[in-house]
Order: structure tokens, then sequence, then C-alpha cells
């Protein structure tokens, strides 16, 4: 079992579907998988609060592009806004 991989497919999956959606607020779903993949990275691990910040995100652009073929331009937009910010917010 890839706890990594399985991680990317949950949040790559809702990650889409959300995007997709009406919705311009994330949801708890989207935030959850986001950070449980961010987890499984093993991003929040990192001691350096800048450091960590900046894993947090290279790994999240890694998650925007495998949702690329999924999304048109404005959706893959939302996406990322929304993946930048759960990114950004570091435990």
């Amino acid at each position: 079992m890839n706890i990594k991989g399985d991680a990317m497919t949950t949040a790559h999956d809702i990650l889409i579907a959300w995007a997709k959606s009406d919705k311009t607020t994330l949801t708890k779903e989207v935030k959850d998988s986001l950070e449980n993949f961010l987890e499984a990275c093993a991003c929040n691990a990192i001691k350096n609060e800048e450091s960590r910040r900046e894993w947090r995100i290279i790994a999240m652009q890694r998650l925007i592009i495998e949702c690329i073929h999924a999304l048109t331009h404005e959706q893959l937009l939302k996406a990322e806004t929304a993946a930048k910010e759960v990114a950004e917010e570091c435990p």
C-alpha cells in the first residue's frame, strides 16, 4: 500500500470535484483531504516554519499538476488558489 499515493488520489479526486462545483469556499472535506496529503508527504514534520511552508507549497503544486487534465482554466485557477491557501496555513 502506498500511503502517499492513496492520500494524493483522495485529495486529487476531492479537489477536482470541488473545483468543478459551484462552491466558492473550501469545505471541511477538501481541507481535510489536502491536509492528509501534506501529512502523508511528511511536509508537517519539517521543524523550520519557513521550510515547512515551502515544502507544503511544492507538494500542492505537484497535486495541482495531477489535476490539470481534468479541469478547465478557470477551475484550475480555483483549485490552485485553494491549494495554496491550505499550504500556507502551516500547523
